[in-house]
């Protein structure tokens, strides 16, 4: 999800809104859903361009949020290690790291 709808490269607007529910218990409504492209970076600094599919653009929201489940879901393998983050890695687990993060 991102309030950001200048980064979609695709975009349908929603039919009707849909509630999103926040942190705080909130509910804001998703404007639109499309794809963005992005560009991740793991440890050792190389770039990897991604699509990210069926990204909800939520004008209300404060941050860019992801959700690892979708990623699971859609074949990225996540790794959590104590104090350095998460590694993503492409092709169900078998591929590059294509993306790293600390906390």
């Amino acid at each position: 999800m991102t309030p950001n709808c200048q980064w979609f490269a695709t975009y349908r607007p929603l039919a009707s809104p849909i509630s999103v529910q926040i942190g705080n218990g909130k509910q804001i409504p998703a404007a639109g859903i499309g794809r963005i492209f992005v560009t991740l970076q793991n440890r050792q600094g190389k770039d990897t361009e991604a699509v990210i599919k069926e990204v909800l653009h939520v004008p209300n929201l404060q941050a860019n949020l992801i959700s690892v489940q979708e990623l699971v879901n859609r074949g990225t393998n996540v790794v959590f290690q104590k104090g350095s983050g998460a590694i993503l890695t492409a092709n169900q687990g078998h591929g590059p790291e294509i993306g790293y993060a600390n906390q």
